[in-house]
């Protein structure tokens, strides 16, 4: 599986690395750079920056760097060819691979899309306009849906018919049931995975139909078959080699934009639920695909935002949901609070009845806990003296689950006001009751994840404070090469790393295959620099360091004439006293240009000579 170092340049110049990363985090201009929060760990001072004319980023904060290809790998957790499928699928075009295999399987995975994305139209016109998808029209209005929801989340309908889709689109065996809109029935048929159906297209983060969900229509129990009755509400597609239902949420393609503005995304339970959260005008929903809210789908968000509000029965699982829910807010760095609906109402029934209680539910959305305490109290006595201590004994067992000690604390206080108490005595019944969590370090309740890259490479924080006159003429071969080019040479500079990022920058014909030959600390430099602000001119730059080099050349000739003959001292007194006036001619700006030039040609042959 191979492409063309020609391909991988093309899919780099199609691409607009600024509208790619505002998919992830608000960018912003700041000088000659864009700036936003990054996207790769949690902050609250933006210290991302991407230079958009280079086509790189590189976060101040965690180090993360590198160009599309590379921010596409980690965010979306693809290998290299296939974050460039991702990137040449964004600019409408393909990628062109150079082995038979590679080629063969993108042809495949082009033909599943499509196949998809003919069915979900299929779909969507059969409900728009058929006669036989009356019923569900009837149906989606009854609901709340208008002709604009319908088509902007392109909902469609199945017949309820065997074979329907197949016959119409013309599939093979094979392809109907790699894409998993048909199967071989028991009569070795095949025949249609939806019928009777309203149709929910389901798409990958880019927008690709990837597969469906299906719901059955309300019928008349008297006048239904058993075998009807017996089907499930919703019917997922099966997994495919472009779906997985852990690792894909409904809707993300259409909310990712509003998460990022947001800084929050509403996590449902169904199609639906984001359905009627987005006619509220709660844009940034998502939904589960038929599987549990897990790890999978959280590793996806946190690179959109760190805020999620569920909009789910978040208390039904009781404490193994808030031992997952604490565990996540550690591990991912994440804010999780629950909305407030009302008992007993899901958004699609709010959405008919109340809508303005589902964007209300979601502006009051209560951290995890708040909202576990809340629906106790809601349903405890608190009038009598019993039914207090009650509450409150129950109360601080569910804020012992907390692995906080601070917040546990601030929760002790809030308790003993609603139930008449002393918070020093719910101190107390709660550290009889708790017992030591070996996997929780109590002593540090608020620690974030160490950052591995500033742990385990010291040069990096080192290489933060070097900013000086080598590194700014680097920075200036990055962003002004053609203004520079006339006024540097390797002899110049004397730091090992910054001295291999210039030989590597000089022989290459493009910053990329520059960062190729520079190794991972070299890359890493390339990349903060790239996207670092200057108001620096490139040969005021020039100027310091070709101006320190002469002087450690000025050292070297009086160092030497006191070794020397009188006569060959003499010339090289003169030397000295030239490279003087050299030094004053590039101190004055008329002359400070000619001068630089000069004094380079000077040190290249001095460094020449010195090297013999």
């Amino acid at each position: 599986m191979s492409v063309s170092e020609e391909e991988v340049s093309r899919i780099r110049s199609l691409t607009d690395i600024a509208s790619l990363i505002s998919e992830h985090t608000t960018l912003k201009r700041s000088g000659r750079r864009l700036a936003g929060k990054c996207p790769f760990h949690a902050e609250k001072t933006p210290s991302f920056s991407v230079n958009v004319e280079e086509g790189l980023y590189y976060c101040f904060g965690c180090q993360a760097s590198g160009d599309a290809i590379t921010f596409v790998r980690n965010i979306e957790g693809l290998d290299f060819v296939e974050a460039l499928e991702y990137l040449a699928s964004k600019a409408g075009t393909s990628l062109v691979q150079t082995s038979t295999e590679s080629n063969r399987s993108s042809k495949e995975r082009t033909q599943l899309l499509k196949t998809l994305e003919d069915a979900a139209s299929y779909y969507h016109e059969t409900l728009l306009n058929e006669k036989e998808a009356g019923k569900a029209r009837e149906y989606l209005r009854s609901r709340g849906y208008d002709g604009d929801l319908v088509r902007k989340f392109r909902l469609g309908f199945a017949k309820d018919r065997w074979n329907d889709l197949v016959t119409q689109l013309k599939l093979t065996n094979g392809l109907a049931q790699a894409s998993g809109l048909g199967f071989i029935n028991k009569r070795g048929s095949l025949q249609d995975s939806f019928r009777g159906r309203i149709m929910f297209p389901i798409c990958d983060s880019s927008g690709h139909v990837i597969a469906f969900g299906g719901r059955i229509l309300p019928t008349n129990k008297e006048s239904s078959n058993s075998a009807q009755l017996n089907e499930p509400k919703y019917k997922n597609s099966k997994e495919t080699t472009l779906y997985s239902k852990r690792r894909t949420l409904y809707n993300l393609h259409q909310a990712k934009r509003q998460i990022v503005q947001s800084e929050f995304t509403v996590i449902c339970e169904g199609y639906t639920d984001v359905i009627a959260f987005d006619a509220s005008g709660v844009f940034n929903s998502v939904a589960t695909c038929g599987t549990a809210f897990g790890e999978e789908h959280l590793t996806i968000l946190s690179s959109f935002t760190r805020k999620l509000v569920l909009a789910f029965d978040a208390d039904g699982a009781g404490q193994n949901a808030a031992e997952k829910v604490y565990e996540w807010e550690k591990k991912f760095e994440l804010d999780i609070s629950v909305a407030q609906l009302p008992n007993g109402k899901d958004p699609g029934d709010l959405l008919k009845s109340q809508p303005t209680l589902l964007k209300e539910a979601v502006s009051k959305s209560k951290p995890y806990l708040s909202f576990r305490l809340d629906k106790l109290f809601s349903r405890a006595n608190l009038s009598t003296a019993e039914g207090r201590a009650k509450a409150a004994a129950l109360a601080v067992s569910i804020v012992n689950e907390h692995p906080d000690e601070l917040v546990k604390d601030q929760y002790f206080v809030e308790i003993a006001g609603r139930c008449h108490l002393e918070p020093e005595q719910l101190r107390k019944i709660a550290s009889t009751s708790s017992s030591p969590n070996p996997n929780t370090d109590d002593s540090q309740p608020n620690r974030s994840r160490p950052n591995k890259s500033r742990q385990s490479n010291g040069q990096t924080t080192k290489e933060n404070q070097l900013y000086n006159a080598e590194r700014e003429v680097l920075r200036q071969c990055i962003q002004n090469p053609a203004e520079i080019a006339d006024y540097v040479d390797i002899v110049l500079f004397t730091t090992p790393i910054y001295k291999h990022v210039f030989d590597c920058l000089m022989s290459s014909s493009n910053l990329n295959e520059a960062i190729e030959l520079a190794g991972e600390y070299g890359a890493n430099l390339i990349h903060r620099l790239s996207v670092e602000e200057t108001d620096a001119l490139p040969l005021d730059a020039a100027s310091r360091l070709i101006e320190g080099a002469a002087r450690r050349a000025l050292m070297r000739l009086e160092q030497d004439a006191k070794f020397k003959s009188q006569q060959d001292a003499i010339i090289l007194l003169d030397e000295a006293i030239a490279l003087r006036r050299a030094v004053e001619d590039l101190r004055n700006p008329v002359s400070s240009g000619k001068a630089a030039k000069e004094l380079l040609a000077f040190l290249v042959q001095e460094s020449l000579e010195f090297g013999k």
